[in-house]
């Protein structure tokens, strides 16, 4: 139903699988290669017949999957660069954000005036080095059914 958001019954990890499939195959049946190897006006062009297209990726629709990659590309662009995305926090500093500090509070009070210190990242140190969490050190899921849970004879 219009306006209700998403309704289509994948995960966003299934979404973007069976559409990049898709779209991987198209562009492998029409041009003989595959997307990151066409020209970049080619790549814009087919962008945009996603955009304002009806096509059907393994399921999505083209619309959907361009508002999800567009929308998930602005959060990397933005997000903090713990995540792995804006890289030397290029989009903080094109919009003037001053990042993740600790503390304003000695600013609360003054109106008016330009906070000119460079971005500050949650994962950085005072080296101005920014540490990406890794994978390997996330904590592991818990739960009736965690994701990679392997399954073990004999019951629990």
């Amino acid at each position: 139903m219009p306006g209700q958001g998403y309704q289509l019954p994948f995960t966003p990890a299934e979404l973007f699988r069976n559409a990049v499939r898709a779209i991987n195959d198209d562009v492998q049946h029409r041009r003989n290669t595959t997307f990151d190897k066409l020209p970049g006006n080619e790549q814009d062009a087919y962008l945009e017949s996603l955009q304002n297209g009806n096509q059907n990726l393994n399921g999505v629709p083209a619309h959907t999957f361009f508002e999800s990659l567009l929308a998930l590309t602005i959060e990397g662009f933005f997000a903090d660069p713990i995540y792995g995305g804006n890289k030397d926090m290029a989009a903080w500093k094109m919009i003037g954000f001053p990042g993740a500090y600790a503390s304003f509070y000695h600013l609360v009070d003054q109106h008016g005036i330009l906070f000119t210190r460079a971005p500050m990242s949650m994962g950085e140190d005072n080296r101005r080095m920014i540490h990406i969490q890794p994978v390997a050190a996330q904590p592991k899921a818990v739960g009736p059914n965690p994701v990679g849970a392997t399954d073990k004879k004999g019951g629990r």
